[in-house]
């Protein structure tokens, strides 16, 4: 593990990334971490200042000046600030007598240049003369924590084996070795996280311990991302992040820990790594993005050229509306330049890679949303009709041609079989969609009338063909236009609230089709007794609940979800489960035609 350690030390290269990895050993350690580094502001060559006890004993000031890579002889005395001696001379000269307070003054001092490379042996006449020149006894004292020392410090303090246990280290030994093969699922990762987060009882022990298992887990991500970095795999880097912000998050969030602040530091910090981790990776596909085709592999299959595309562009929406949402909460001023050119490559991407309009998962409509929502950020809205025009277009072809519409189950092997393999029908794997709803969604916030009217043919074609073939045109385009209203009526409800959070609107908006949807589904595969009446009640009722869950402040001006803390699927579920089964069997039972086709299928 040391020499995995070191390895990743000498990787930090940018952004002072030793500077925040430091305060956080020293933590560990059971040092008082008095001051850290702060951009742009004079330290007197002190990079992060703690009080502890020191290996001898003896409870110290520790001073620490910090650079980046190997210490040779040009990093001593170069006539720059930046260099090393100016620094340790800075902090003898001001730092000590000026900064540190009283009872500080009276402990030793112990200076302390840190690197996350090594010592180079020129440097060595220089850096001995100095310390022997400006030691004083009971005093002051000089240190040098390399590769090797932090290495074995942190191993010691953050990476002990009552923390992590050998099996569990054994796991993430084999994520970094396997980190550069790109068809390698991060799993061994992925469990790591599980285990150590979990499974292991965590939330009831102390604060510190919890701390503790929480710096570890921020220290092994930062050591998988530049693991990731150095093997140019920046893709597993990415995913890495995203799991370990989504866990974090859940255990904080599942275990009230939200408002303890060294808690929420960590997760911050996480999600900074993440940040800058998916800003990393767009940059690198820039290039790509600006040729036709340029992300597509030529020479390989459709499927799996659409499901890289549809990554990329999700990746990217996302990056865009991270970068807006971050700027916006912290009150920081936009990037302007910065922010174009998301929105510049986006629309490239679209323009670039014709297979953005042909989704072959419904899950793709979240990458899809991800980028409308975006693009509306920046009234693209001309752009956007266009493109889910094309969307639209694309879908009905793909669905009267019987290969490559967009299946609603996110199994790969039913993608193949229902593309390459023997034909199945068609209902059996878009009859639970969610992906036309969500764009009759997107038309009406937007305004879409052209694309509106579209889906609305598409709605009535789709009810025809799957649900009820030999209805009449009457009754057949009365129940369609009843359904786009009712999707209509429920997108605009959700949307009239400006100040709905992207991962409001996603919750409900899922668990508002889980409910009108679902148990419609559930019933109908497995109660024969279901009908249409009941199947009505059951969409209206699942519906309803999770708007007024969700949306009507009814106790002490809070809405239900908000003070019972339930989420609105639950109730929605059950709630039109009842309502299905109520309805079905005080109304007329369905026809001996249709149960003794249940009943032929269901005995298959």
């Amino acid at each position: 593990m040391k020499l995995i350690i070191k390895e990743y030390l000498s990787l930090l290269k940018e952004s002072k990334e030793l500077d925040s990895l430091i305060p956080e050993l020293l933590l560990a350690m059971g040092h008082e971490v008095i001051s850290k580094p702060q951009i742009g502001v004079r330290q007197n060559g002190v990079d992060v200042e703690s009080t502890g006890m020191d290996e001898d004993g003896i409870k110290k000031v520790f001073l620490f000046t910090i650079k980046e890579g190997d210490f040779g002889r040009s990093d001593w005395d170069n006539g720059t600030l930046q260099a090393v001696r100016p620094s340790l001379n800075e902090i003898i000269d001001s730092y000590i007598p000026k900064k540190l307070s009283p009872e500080n003054k009276l402990l030793v001092k112990k200076i302390i240049l840190a690197t996350g490379g090594d010592k180079k042996q020129e440097i060595n006449e220089n850096w001995d003369g100095y310390i022997e020149i400006n030691s004083k006894k009971d005093e002051i004292e000089f240190d040098f924590w390399g590769g090797d020392k932090l290495a074995l410090l942190i191993e010691k303090y953050i990476f002990n084996e009552f923390i992590i246990p050998k099996e569990q280290r054994s796991l993430f030994r084999k994520a970094l070795a396997l980190i550069g093969d790109t068809d390698y699922d991060l799993s061994d990762y992925y469990q790591f996280l599980s285990e150590l987060l979990f499974k292991n009882e965590l939330e009831k022990e102390s604060d510190k311990k919890i701390l503790k298992a929480l710096r570890l887990v921020y220290l092994s991500l930062n050591i998988i991302v530049y693991w990731s970095q150095s093997e140019n795999n920046l893709k597993h880097g990415l995913l890495a992040t995203e799991r370990t912000l989504l866990n974090i998050y859940e255990f904080l969030y599942k275990n009230n820990f939200m408002k303890k602040r060294n808690f929420k530091e960590i997760l911050d910090k996480v999600y900074e790594k993440n940040f800058q981790t998916i800003g990393n990776y767009c940059k690198k596909i820039y290039p790509l993005i600006e040729v036709e085709n340029g992300l597509s592999f030529r020479g390989h299959d459709f499927l799996q050229e659409s499901l890289i595309l549809f990554e990329q562009l999700g990746i990217l929406a996302l990056y865009g509306n991270l970068y807006y949402l971050s700027a916006y909460t912290n009150g920081n001023d936009f990037d302007d330049i910065k922010y174009q050119e998301i929105n510049a490559h986006l629309k490239q991407m679209i323009k670039n890679h014709k297979g953005l309009y042909n989704p072959v998962y419904d899950e793709h409509i979240i990458d899809i949303s991800l980028a409308l929502y975006f693009l509306e950020l920046w009234d693209e809205i001309e752009f956007i009709d266009e493109w889910i025009y094309n969307l639209i277009s694309h879908i009905e072809f793909a669905y009267y041609q019987g290969n490559y519409f967009p299946i609603d189950t996110n199994s790969f092997e039913d993608l193949v079989e229902c593309n390459l393999g023997e034909k199945k029908e068609k209902k059996e794997y878009i009859i639970t969609s969610t992906l036309i709803p969500t764009l009759a969604f997107w038309c009406v916030k937007l305004g879409l009338i052209r694309n509106y009217k579209y889906l609305c043919k598409i709605s009535k074609d789709i009810y025809k063909d799957i649900l009820k073939p030999e209805s009449d045109e009457k009754k057949v385009l009365k129940v369609s236009r009843f359904t786009v209203l009712v999707v209509a009526l429920l997108a605009f409800l959700i949307a009239w609230d400006p100040n709905n959070s992207i991962m409001g609107l996603v919750s409900n908006a899922w668990a508002g089709l889980g409910s009108a949807f679902g148990p419609i589904v559930v019933m109908s595969l497995f109660w024969r007794r279901t009908n249409l009446p009941g199947a009505i009640a059951g969409m209206v009722t699942g519906g309803l609940t999770v708007i007024i869950w969700d949306y009507i402040p009814l106790v002490g001006g809070q809405t239900l979800g908000t003070y019972t803390g339930l989420y609105s699927l639950a109730v929605g579920f059950l709630l039109s489960l009842v309502m299905i089964v109520i309805v079905s069997l005080v109304t007329k039972a369905p026809s001996k035609e249709i149960t003794d086709e249940f009943d032929r299928v269901a005995a298959k």
